[in-house]
């Protein structure tokens, strides 16, 4: 059974709504909740929890000797992974969800309170730091039920079948980019109310057709609610969108979107992991285009290095082997990267590496 263990100064709030609906069903069935107090672990006199902070400050600090006791506590019958919920931690999402669901010991949730926790604690016995969106909450125990509600509800059993987790947003998952999307609309009777029809599609019993209309509306509705567009995209110019289409899927890009090439209105989307790339144009009639007709065409890419991130570069170095487009091999960088580059059919110089954050002025050339 899966078993989860909050520490927190305000045990009272729980279970609270994780003890309703499917998930307070659930209880008991198919996980378990220990709820310790943390402030049972304090050894004064006093049962006091917190501290003033060193280099001055407002607030105050949870004490590490405290919270460690706790944490010790927590893990003394069957050890536990443990997280702290806190605003520097990675955003939780749904991929974490079923990390933490697929758990094989207790997952131990420590609450924050006040000015947050001694890091020397944090750095010695928690395992990970969670944080559920850029704003203040006044404790960890609203995060901690929306991390368990979340993941508690990926557990076997916990819902009535898995068609349902499988078509939840962030669930889904778009084929072409395989990234996860947030669900389509739903409709239930009165077809008709108050002047709104049910969408048509969906009424006509074509299976095929109501699934080519829910990814539509889920890639749309994703699109819709992204907080981050593209700010800079790599548009390449080519001239054969059959040759970028059959050489890039052999690398593992597939294809989102493709608009027939007419003049210079084709364009073609392709996306791997976090990469876009745009081609544009699609058809020899870009020879004819002012910018390149007064260029050679070996001057159209001089300096020019397109950097693609991927979390598996050993993959990806096979199979640009196989195509025979490695033009310099895989080797470790005095940046601390791992690299090689390519050249694709339109004579694009392509540098394939791990997956990193540019930003890190660690990764800068030595």
């Amino acid at each position: 059974m899966f078993v989860a263990k909050v520490l927190t100064l305000f045990p009272e709030a729980f279970p609270g709504l994780l003890g309703q609906s499917v998930v307070g069903r659930a209880l008991g069935q198919h996980w378990a909740l220990d709820v310790l107090n943390i402030r049972d672990y304090a050894t004064d006199k006093h049962r006091t929890v917190d501290d003033t902070p060193y280099g001055g400050g407002a607030g105050m600090v949870l004490k590490p000797d405290v919270v460690a006791a706790a944490i010790a506590a927590a893990k003394a019958t069957a050890g536990g992974h443990v997280v702290y919920l806190g605003p520097a931690g990675r955003r939780f999402n749904q991929a974490k969800a079923r990390t933490l669901a697929a758990l094989e010991k207790p997952l131990i949730l420590l609450c924050g309170h006040y000015e947050g926790v001694d890091e020397r604690v944090l750095e010695r016995a928690v395992d990970d730091v969670i944080s559920i969106g850029d704003y203040v909450l006044s404790g960890g125990e609203v995060a901690a039920q929306v991390v368990l509600d979340a993941t508690v509800r990926l557990l076997p059993g916990v819902l009535g079948g898995n068609a349902s987790l499988h078509e939840e947003s962030f669930d889904l998952t778009d084929p072409a980019t395989q990234q996860p999307l947030v669900e389509y609309p739903h409709y239930t009777r009165p077809a008709v109310w108050e002047g709104h029809d049910v969408p048509a599609v969906l009424q006509g019993g074509n299976h095929a057709e109501i699934a080519k209309w829910r990814l539509e509306q889920a890639r749309e509705r994703t699109l819709s609610i992204s907080e981050v567009s593209n700010t800079s995209v790599t548009e390449l110019h080519v001239n054969d969108f059959s040759i970028a289409k059959s050489f890039y899927t052999q690398l593992g890009f597939n294809v989102v979107w493709e608009r027939k090439p007419e003049e210079f209105k084709g364009y073609l989307v392709l996306a791997m992991q976090a990469n876009l790339l745009c081609l544009w144009g699609g058809s020899d009639v870009i020879h004819q285009h002012p910018f390149f007709k007064e260029r050679p065409r070996n001057e159209w890419g001089t300096g020019v290095e397109i950097v693609i991130c991927t979390s598996d570069l050993d993959v990806l170095y096979k199979k640009a082997t196989a195509l025979g487009c490695v033009v310099e091999a895989l080797k470790m960088q005095p940046w601390g990267l791992n690299d090689f580059r390519i050249r694709d059919p339109f004579g694009y110089y392509i540098r394939v590496t791990t997956a990193h954050d540019i930003r890190n002025p660690r990764y800068a050339v030595k």
